[in-house]
């Protein structure tokens, strides 16, 4: 495993010295500096009506606000803390904040319950496939079964509960992705051990660290896995030991109930998250992180009889964010995900418009 490049980006542009007059000008030394300061304000001018539409900047009084606004805090007892999304640490800066779902968990829950499992492309929560997603996704689908390989995924939108599925019961290992769960399963019940072990669980979570997460399972065992099975609507079986056999439909409901306690405004929250928003390995932080935030863990294994390639999370689209889970017995090949991952944001797209085309 490599690191990922951070992206490095020139910000010195500032720094150019601002061509000016001269020592050695014949203008008068007045007239030079009315000129020099009224170059100056054109272009300060010019930047911010070409970089900000006017009408960004405008308070609703007409007033012009400050260019680096901070927003105001809307949070009320009953939706998510604005603060949870701590700043991204990469790329792109975006740190959108996530709305609470529309429909309650319970019912995005059951969304991810009432759709059929097996072996073809499926719409979720009333959503219907029409052929071109299916000419989308199909191909990606054809070009790993066809080399043996076994692929399934969940894709819901948590405000409406709309997405599709592809195998959603088809059973995957878990590899390193079942951390994910374990570890927010285990803060979400013992608070404390938040900012006592935060550089454990960090190297659990963003750098999958193995000997780390044995050691904890270890100490705490499979007691917050259970609970968090029975919240999520998931069979006990997947709380049988550190690392399982899953199927799709269960990890984006284990997710659904991460996303839930993400929201809940729980104290030292924004450091859970922070564990989630910049993995070292995975396909979804990496093709959609510079545009959204994320929260996410990947799998991967290739060994002693283990085949995997399994990533899961959230992406935080401003205003409707959502669930993938993208999961198949490639032996630790992220090639075998990558593009099914870039799809399901392009599918997530599509059933928004056809969603608010369908609300007129």
């Amino acid at each position: 495993m490599s690191a990922k490049p951070t992206e490095n980006y020139n910000q010195n542009d500032s720094e150019r010295p601002f061509p000016g007059f001269s020592s050695n000008s014949s203008v008068p030394g007045g007239i030079a500096v009315f000129f020099f300061s009224l170059v100056i304000a054109i272009g300060i001018f010019c930047y911010l009506r070409i970089s900000v539409p006017f009408d960004e900047y405008l308070t609703p009084s007409g007033a012009v606000s400050q260019v680096f606004q901070v927003l105001p805090n809307t949070a009320t007892e009953d939706s998510p803390d604005p603060a949870f999304m701590e700043s991204k640490t990469q790329n792109s800066g975006i740190s959108p904040v996530p709305e609470g779902p529309r429909l309650s968990i319970a019912e995005l829950q059951n969304t991810l319950v009432d759709f059929d499992g097996e072996s073809d492309i499926v719409g979720i929560g009333g959503y219907v496939i029409n052929p071109e997603d299916r000419e989308l996704l199909q191909p990606l689908i054809d070009a790993r079964e066809s080399h043996g390989l076994r692929v399934g995924f969940v894709m819901v939108d948590i405000h409406t509960g709309q997405g599709v599925a592809y195998n959603a019961d088809k059973e995957f290992y878990s590899a390193s992705s079942y951390k994910g769960i374990y570890v927010a399963s285990l803060v979400a019940a013992r608070p404390e051990l938040i900012l006592e072990r935060k550089n454990t669980f960090s190297s659990i979570v963003r750098d999958s660290d193995n000997e780390l997460y044995d050691s904890l399972y270890a100490s705490y065992g499979k007691g917050p896995m259970l609970d968090w099975c029975e919240q999520s609507g998931v069979d006990a079986a997947v709380a049988k030991w550190c690392y399982v056999d899953y199927s799709p439909r269960e990890l984006s409901k284990l997710w659904v109930r991460n996303y839930e306690y993400f929201c809940s405004g729980a104290e030292n929250i924004d450091t859970v998250t922070s564990w989630y928003s910049s993995p070292r390995v995975s396909a979804i932080n990496k093709h959609l992180g510079d545009k959204y935030a994320t929260s996410s863990k990947a799998g991967y294994i290739g060994e002693d009889g283990y085949y995997a390639t399994n990533d899961a999370g959230i992406v935080y689209v401003e205003g409707r964010p959502y669930i993938m889970v993208v999961m198949t017995n490639a032996s630790g090949d992220f090639s075998s995900i990558n593009s099914i991952v870039v799809a399901l944001n392009e599918m997530h797209d599509r059933v928004h418009v056809r969603s608010k085309i369908q609300s007129l």
